[in-house]
């Protein structure tokens, strides 16, 4: 449950309602949504006509489960004041039987319908069983015929005819119910879990009664908001990559949940990374005593600490939005929190297996391409986008599809981004870059008199070709082993190519090889390395990322 609670504050004294008061129902509608990262605001909203005086205004079918603390009421007229309200929990009745009904007559209908596709699957595939034995048994009459001398030629002409339309006729309808079932099947599935959905549903609402003052008989509309947990929303990133022009195109989508009992239907959506369920404060730092183990405490410390998360919210001011002739998302930074306002209205089913997509901004930015290249562990190239995320938007960690000049290249997982910060996006196999390792073999050895040496080269060679019609930025990364024990040396020859740079990254032992490759051009490289250690010992490898 949200740590947040909203309260529903009364300015004016609260006051008793008359027996005799007017009663007044009402429904309403869900005309806004709120979803934070995790649970939802729904705001409802009902235009009544209230008389002048007192009198108590019920709305009915609210969800159940709805806490009264944790409603939100206003009203739009100056002369009406709201007072006391309560909720009282109402079986659904009528209402509801007939939404199963009307559900279970759409089903049975759907279920007619693919009967009578699979039924014309079968005629059909019966007719081209028919047209094939009436083909046969013509042709052997024929036969029979010609060799007596009695063959028309013309007859065969007709039956051919006849059979093709036939044959044709029959295989068309077997095509096209091909994708009409599919349609039909889908539409099966999707009512049957609503049904489902429905009947496991709580047959109970709420109504809320409020008592209300009106200076004189008018309209208002009443607005009641509440916290719904049942949605979430998460986000989807889209990296689109250029390689001609090197120009990438980050779009942010939004992946929007919502499994409650009310379908949102033609709703405005507002999505915020808020999160009113995370905590309020930072955690306590309890004090620490130390005691000989064994040893009785002459006086016991009790400490009573609860554990709490504390999330940092992180928000700036989104310059970029999508293209120009799209209707783009309004974006409201805070000091706490993004909002992102949906253009015009949109409906979310709240099937939680049916999540609707929506996108919010998209970012054009300039990386710097490079391949990467890891020659003894892949002879796979890989392309890569390094750049500086200038935009004024913090991205938080989720899933990344990744698309090269209009091809789905695969799938990746992003950390947060924040504004300015350093990104190497992967970009997936680079085929026009090829590679090749050839090993030379090792060279072992053995030196000394009273202190016997082992020592063993190791010789790579490493070949890196552009094969792309235009420069290309290569990194070839390979490591040297890193002695942790002073009876172990490692050294390099001076045959071997220097690298570009040691302890890459911030890795020990880590080396990249970095050459800007012409069109057509190679890099050849010698990795060498020597170890020495003594005769009588055997040496541990251990690899650490």
């Amino acid at each position: 449950m949200f740590l947040r609670v909203f309260t529903f504050l009364i300015c004016l004294a609260l006051w008793s309602v008359p027996v005799a008061a007017a009663v007044i129902t009402t429904d309403s509608t869900i005309s806004e949504v709120t979803v934070y990262r995790q649970g939802a605001l729904v705001t409802r909203t009902a235009t009544v006509a209230l008389p002048a005086g007192t009198s108590q205004l019920e709305v009915l079918q609210l969800p159940p489960g709805l806490d009264a603390r944790q409603l939100r009421l206003s009203v739009d007229n100056a002369g009406v004041t709201l007072g006391q309200i309560r909720l009282r929990r109402q079986e659904l009745g009528q209402a509801f039987n007939a939404e199963v009904n009307a559900l279970n007559e759409q089903l049975a209908q759907a279920r007619l319908n693919l009967q009578a596709v699979e039924d014309s699957d079968r005629t059909a595939q019966l007719q081209l069983k028919f047209l094939e034995g009436l083909a046969k048994g013509y042709s052997e009459a024929s036969w029979t015929g010609a060799v007596a001398g009695g063959g028309n030629s013309g007859s065969w002409t007709s039956a051919l005819q006849a059979l093709a339309a036939g044959d044709s006729a029959a295989r068309k309808t077997l095509r096209n119910n091909v994708l009409e079932k599919q349609k039909l099947k889908a539409e099966v599935d999707r009512l049957q879990r609503e049904l489902n959905q429905l009947n496991n549903r709580s047959r109970q609402s709420q109504t809320l009664a409020v008592d209300v003052a009106a200076a004189s008989a008018g309209t208002a509309q009443l607005t009641v908001s509440y916290i719904d947990n049942a949605a979430s929303w998460q986000p989807r990133y889209e990296a689109r990559l250029n390689s001609q022009s090197a120009s990438l195109s980050l779009v942010q989508k939004a992946q929007v949940r919502q499994w409650s009992s009310e379908r949102w239907t033609n709703v405005a959506l507002t999505l915020s990374t808020n999160a009113p369920s995370g905590a309020m404060q930072a955690p306590e730092v309890p004090s620490t005593f130390l005691n000989m183990q064994g040893y009785e405490v002459a006086r016991p410390v009790a400490m009573a600490m609860e554990e709490v998360r504390v999330s940092a919210a992180k928000a700036r001011r989104q310059a970029d939005y999508l293209a120009a002739d799209e209707a783009a998302p309004v974006v409201d930074v805070g000091s706490f929190s993004v909002t992102y306002e949906l253009p015009g209205r949109v409906s979310v089913s709240n099937q939680r297996n049916e999540p609707e997509l929506f996108d919010l901004t998209a970012t054009p930015l300039q990386p710097q391409l490079v391949t990467r290249v890891a020659p003894q562990f892949s002879n796979e190239a890989f392309l890569t986008a390094k750049l500086t995320y200038n935009a004024d938007l913090p991205l938080a960690a989720s899933n990344m599809s990744i698309y090269v000049d209009g091809e789905f290249a695969g799938e990746t997982q992003i950390e947060e981004i924040l504004p300015g910060q350093e990104v190497v996006l992967p970009m997936g196999v680079d085929r026009r870059v090829a590679v090749q390792v050839q090993y030379k073999g090792a060279e072992n050895s053995e030196s000394g008199l009273l202190s016997r040496r082992k020592s063993e080269t190791t010789n790579i060679q490493f070949s890196v070709t552009n094969r792309r019609g235009s420069p290309t930025l290569v990194e070839v990364y390979d490591r040297i082993p890193v002695s942790e024990d002073e009876d172990i040396e490692v050294s390099v020859p001076k045959t071997a190519t220097p690298p570009t740079e040691r302890d890459a990254d911030g890795r020990p032992g880590v080396v990249v090889w970095r050459e800007t490759l012409a069109s057509g051009g190679s890099l050849d490289i010698k990795h060498q390395y020597t170890v020495s250690y003594p005769a009588d010992k055997r040496i541990r490898k251990d690899d650490r990322l």
